[in-house]
């Protein structure tokens, strides 16, 4: 009878309570019962705590903490990639055989020997993603964000570094007092492959943005912009085709060929000009090269640049020749 009142009294205290109370009770009783399990001891007051810590998550938080002073290290970071870029691009062969390669290609009769794209450039991302991935471990914050202005930084000038130097290939070809044909091919063999790694460089730079978002908070990713720097090298394409049209142009010296002739006194008729034989040496030089070594699409975008511009002027200087005798209409 005791114990059935006991159990009674128990009955009446919970029913008298609120389900909220219930609640609590057993979750109390529940978390007391597993610490006495886990330290064979009574529950201490700092219990709860510990193991509320232990479902807590720590990620960012102590990285967290120096976001605002990682101004150092990223500097650094920018120093040492733009150091390595000097150093690359001084390296560079701009397509240039070595003695080794050299050797292979006079044994096998082939005259195109290496890649198609400068080898710089894989050096280029690959440094990047190193430094992609060594930062990321540490944060992902505005630090990684800044780390991707960095990136812009360094491709925007291994684009310049590689104008520049499309620059200077386009006007060697241009001078017409330079006629070794060995380095005449070297050079227009540098600008298809600027044109190459400006596209590569170009289509890289893309997904490498969009690993920059995915590692970087939720709230910065609409920060991260690649475009600047895929329309920096989409113009470098554009620049190295152009310098290619612009020599060839030169090379030909179909205007200046026409211009020269005395079209009013001549009286024989061969088999062709001279000017028509320059420009068939000039073109048989240029045209395989570049078809070998661009894409399909740009092979088509030289071949439609260079025949708008030579014809016109071909059919300006027609007109500027005063007069043509009946032999040299």
């Amino acid at each position: 009878g005791e114990d059935g009142g006991a159990g009674g009294d128990y009955e009446g205290d919970e029913d008298g309570a609120s389900a909220g109370q219930v609640r609590a009770k057993y979750e109390r009783m529940r978390k007391e019962k597993e610490v006495s399990e886990q330290r064979g001891g009574r529950a201490l007051a700092m219990d709860s705590a510990v193991a509320a810590l232990a479902k807590a998550t720590f990620r960012g938080v102590i990285s967290g903490s120096f976001e605002d002073h990682l101004g150092a290290y990223i500097e650094l970071e920018e120093r040492q990639l733009l150091d390595l870029l000097d150093t690359l691009v001084g390296e560079e062969t701009w397509g240039k055989p070595s003695e080794e390669e050299a050797e292979k290609a006079a044994a096998s009769s082939v005259s195109r020997v290496g890649a198609k794209v400068l080898a710089s450039a894989g050096q280029v991302f690959l440094n990047i993603k190193k430094v992609f991935k060594r930062c990321s471990n540490l944060t992902r914050g505005r630090t990684l964000l800044a780390l991707h202005a960095v990136f812009t930084r360094v491709l925007k000038a291994y684009a310049a570094k590689l104008r520049v130097r499309a620059d200077a290939a386009g006007k060697t070809l241009c001078d017409l007092k330079k006629k070794d044909a060995g380095e005449m091919a070297s050079e227009q063999r540098c600008l298809c492959l600027i044109v190459n790694t400006a596209e590569y460089c170009s289509e890289t730079v893309g997904p490498l943005g969009e690993s920059m978002q995915r590692m970087l908070d939720s709230n910065l990713r609409d920060q991260v912009d690649a475009a600047d720097t895929e329309d920096e090298f989409a113009s470098l394409v554009t620049f190295s085709l152009t310098a290619l049209v612009s020599a060839l142009e030169a090379r030909t010296e179909l205007v200046t060929g026409i211009t020269k002739i005395n079209w009013g006194a001549l009286e024989i008729v061969g088999d062709q000009s001279a000017y028509v034989d320059a420009c068939s040496k000039a073109l048989l030089a240029a045209v395989p090269l570049v078809h070998a070594t661009v894409s399909e699409n740009y092979f088509r975008f030289f071949c439609e640049k260079f025949a708008g511009s030579v014809a016109p002027r071909v059919y300006g200087a027609v007109f500027r020749c005063k007069r043509f005798s009946d032999t040299g209409a």
